[in-house]
């Protein structure tokens, strides 16, 4: 028996699996994998960490018997039960409307592991009477068998779940529900690893797609990995299209040329809709039609509008938080996220938030509220500066550098003596010299 795993044994060993399945650990999962990585060795009876490396390379059997270890997904119907309002609502609606009250949705949920993201989305589109195709994938093979079975226990049904699933569900002998077949067969499954090269493609049914769900997941993967999956989401979307991720998975509108959009339902990422050239006009004159490149240039940040684009409705609780924030900061957070609450789709109200929420000592929700801000206003100077500084804290220097960068780039758009919107009666000179320190600080 296989007794102990040295940290650098460790290292070998995670380094692997990270090449083969793009997932990253926390170092609070150290003990957790460890232990994983341990009882795998055992049950293959493999005593030596450099063996075991390799059999994970080279044996699919072994691979997939960590992978299935180490991926457990737990999940439930209708987690975020806004995001399946937003199709109910908005995606489904949009979709008729372009294409015809028949039309196909043509739907994957990536990561589904046992399932309930996809039957929830299949649940949606019968009560709303929508055709649809839909896609249920996951690197778990023993997952994606759990999915296709589609027996679950009350657990898995816990929240708001039971006021759609009931109507579709069925007492097992074992105290579970099973869906019906009318839910069941609405949803195909099969093996994927978005870390892989493998999509979009026709074989893996994952082209021309009018909705992505891909929640919960992208979290596991580092800043390189991401971009990449971020990229092929994005062409797996036809134009019109929307990626739904979780409310605590990282930004991708930085990574593809997603458009993002805050909604009452939370933020989502859409493919642009575009107007084609017209194309007898294209042959007629080569140099009508549009060239393609290789590597697409990324687009800088849109130009600042000269004054606040905050809402005149929200200009007296934005007045308000701010008196307050200089007596008490607590108060002022208590209020500013009510009116959050109330108008999500304020730029400035979420900026507000990150600024007190950041000193108030909590760094990690800061960086939300300051991403919630990017979402909606990505031509407003302070919030660029104030990511900044969250990355700065956060040791994260390449993103630091960028937000930076991009305050300074916005304020060399405008006349030096302009005020910068979201500051204290700060002009671009001013802002600029304070983006200047902050580099150099970031730089020593």
């Amino acid at each position: 028996m296989t007794s102990m795993l040295t940290d650098r044994d460790l290292e070998l060993v995670l380094q692997t699996v990270q090449r083969l399945t793009g997932i990253r650990f926390r170092s609070d999962q150290t003990d957790a994998i460890r232990a994983t990585i341990l009882r795998v060795m055992d049950r293959v009876e493999v005593r030596s960490p450099v063996q075991f490396a390799r059999l994970i390379e080279h044996d699919q059997q072994i691979y997939h018997e960590l992978v299935e270890e180490i991926t457990v997904g737990e999940t439930y119907f209708f987690r975020e039960p806004k995001h399946f309002e937003f199709v109910r609502r908005r995606v489904i609606p949009e979709l008729r409307m372009r294409r015809g009250d028949q039309t196909m949705l043509h739907a994957w949920s990536a990561a589904c592991a046992s399932g309930e993201e996809a039957y929830s989305l299949a649940i949606v589109c019968e009560e709303t009477h929508q055709p649809a195709s839909i896609l249920g994938t996951d690197i778990s093979r023993e997952a994606i068998a759990n999915a296709r079975e589609a027996t679950y226990r009350r657990w898995s049904f816990r929240g708001e779940a039971m006021s759609h699933v009931g109507p579709y569900v069925t007492q097992c002998d074992n105290d579970c529900l099973r869906l019906n077949p009318l839910i069941r067969k609405r949803v195909q499954f099969a093996q994927l690893n978005l870390a892989s090269d493998g999509y979009p493609s026709g074989a893996s049914r994952t082209q021309n797609l009018d909705l992505i769900f891909c929640r919960n997941v992208l979290i596991y993967f580092d800043a390189s990995t991401n971009a990449a999956i971020a990229d092929r989401l994005f062409r797996c979307l036809r134009p019109g299209g929307w990626l739904v991720t979780a409310s605590g998975d990282p930004i991708l509108s930085d990574m593809a040329d997603f458009v993002p959009t805050m909604t009452e339902f939370g933020s989502f990422y859409q493919r642009r809709l575009t107007l084609l050239p017209d194309m007898k006009s294209a042959k007629a004159d080569p140099s009508a039609a549009p060239r393609l490149t290789n590597k697409a240039k990324r687009e800088p940040p849109p130009p600042p509008q000269p004054a606040s684009s905050t809402p005149r409705g929200s200009d007296s609780i934005v007045r308000q938080i701010q008196a307050l924030s200089r007596s008490d900061q607590e108060a002022a957070l208590e209020v500013c996220s009510t009116a959050v609450e109330k108008n999500p789709l304020v730029a400035e109200l979420h900026f507000l938030q990150a600024k007190l929420l950041l000193t108030t000592g909590s760094p990690t929700g800061a960086f939300l509220a300051v991403q919630r801000a990017l979402f909606l206003d990505r031509s407003a100077i302070m919030v660029h500066f104030l990511c900044g500084s969250i990355q700065h804290k956060r040791g994260q220097l390449d993103a630091a550098r960028k937000h930076f960068f991009n305050a300074r780039e916005l304020c060399q758009r405008i006349p030096p003596d302009q005020m910068v919107p979201y500051s204290d009666r700060a002009t671009a000179t001013q802002i600029i010299a304070d983006v200047n320190a902050c580099l150099a600080r970031i730089d020593q």
